[in-house]
C-alpha cells in the first residue's frame, strides 16, 4: 500500500538546531497537505536530517519534532541521510557512464557520496523504486501513512534549491528518468513561496 503524496518539508543538519526555514516550511506543508487530505488523498509527511556530512552533532531530534508540530505541521517520518547510503551505491550503478564515472571519482576523493545522489536516492526510495534501507526511515509520528507513495512534493527553503535541481539532473541520467513527472518541488525563503505550482500530480 503507498500513499498518494508524500510530503518532504524540512532539511536539518545534526550540527543546527531549529531555524525559521524549518518552522516556516511547517506551515507550508500544513496548507498543502490539508488541501490535499481535502480533495480525498492520502499524505505522509517526511523530514530528512543529515547525520551524513557534519563533523559534530548538536540536534536535539525530539525538541526538532516537537517545534515542526507547534509550527503547524508534524512529521510522519524521519529519514535519515547516512542511512541512505545503501540506496545511492545501488542508484549509481545505473547512471550513464559519463555521470557513473564523476560520482565515483568524487566518492574515492571525499570519502562520501554527494549531495546530490543521495537526495536523488531518496526520491526513488519514497516513489517506491528503490527499497528502504533498513537505517533509513523511521516513523515519527501517530499516522499510519505509508512512506512510500505515487508522487512527491517537496517543500524546502531555497538553500536547497540546487542540490534538488542536480538530484533532477541526475535522474535524467538514468532509468528512472520518467518518476520525474511525479516530483513537484516548491521553494520559499522563509517568507515567500517561489514558483509554487498547483500540485497537478498527485
Amino acid at each position: 500500500m503507498k500513499s498518494d503524496v508524500s510530503i518532504e518539508f524540512a532539511h536539518v543538519y545534526v550540527d543546527e538546531q531549529i531555524q525559521r526555514e524549518h518552522r516556516t516550511s511547517a506551515g507550508l506543508m500544513a496548507d498543502r497537505r490539508n488541501a490535499l487530505v481535502s480533495r480525498g488523498q492520502r499524505v505522509s509527511t517526511v523530514i530528512l536530517v543529515d547525520d551524513y556530512n557534519p563533523d559534530r552533532e548538536v540536534l536535539d531530534l525530539d525538541s526538532f519534532l516537537a517545534a515542526l508540530e507547534e509550527s503547524g505541521g508534524g512529521a510522519d517520518w524521519v529519514l535519515s541521510e547516512a542511512g541512505l547510503v545503501p540506496a545511492a551505491e545501488e542508484f549509481v550503478g545505473s547512471l550513464t557512464p559519463r555521470e557513473q564515472r564523476g560520482h565515483l571519482r568524487y566518492a574515492r576523493s571525499s570519502g562520501k557520496f554527494a549531495c546530490s545522489l543521495l537526495v536523488a536516492s531518496l526520491y526513488l526510495v519514497r516513489l517506491g523504486a528503490l527499497e528502504v534501507p533498513p537505517d533509513a526511515a523511521v516513523r515519527a509520528g501517530p499516522s499510519d501513512a505509508p512512506l512510500v507513495a505515487d508522487a512527491l512534493h517537496n517543500l524546502l527553503h531555497e538553500r536547497f534549491r540546487g542540490a534538488e535541481q542536480r538530484a533532477a539532473q541526475l535522474l535524467r541520467a538514468s532509468p528512472f528518468a520518467d518518476l520525474l513527472e511525479r516530483v513537484v518541488d516548491v521553494f520559499h525563503d522563509d517568507t515567500a513561496v517561489a514558483a509554487q505550482p498547483e500540485p497537478s500530480v498527485a
